[in-house]
């Protein structure tokens, strides 16, 4: 698999739209393909500490800092 670092071709499937359901598409959260983010409604819920924590991983995730083991299929 090609490096994530340039334009691939599952990113000019994005970009126009053109997703095919039976394709695997690999996105990576450090680029920016995805992200996490709380849910508004329960923001309240979250003790300080812990949402330092979640702030503190995500940024290091995307930094390349840290690295998410994938458990996943093939």
């Amino acid at each position: 698999m090609e490096s994530r670092r340039g334009a691939s071709r599952d990113d000019h499937d994005v970009e126009a739209g053109d997703i095919d359901p039976a394709k695997y598409y690999e996105v990576d959260f450090a680029e920016g393909g995805v992200d996490v983010v709380i849910n508004p409604v329960f923001a309240d819920r979250i003790s300080p500490e812990a949402m330092a924590l979640f702030d503190e991983y995500r940024e290091k995730i995307k930094s390349g800092e840290y690295e998410v083991e994938y458990k996943g299929g093939e």
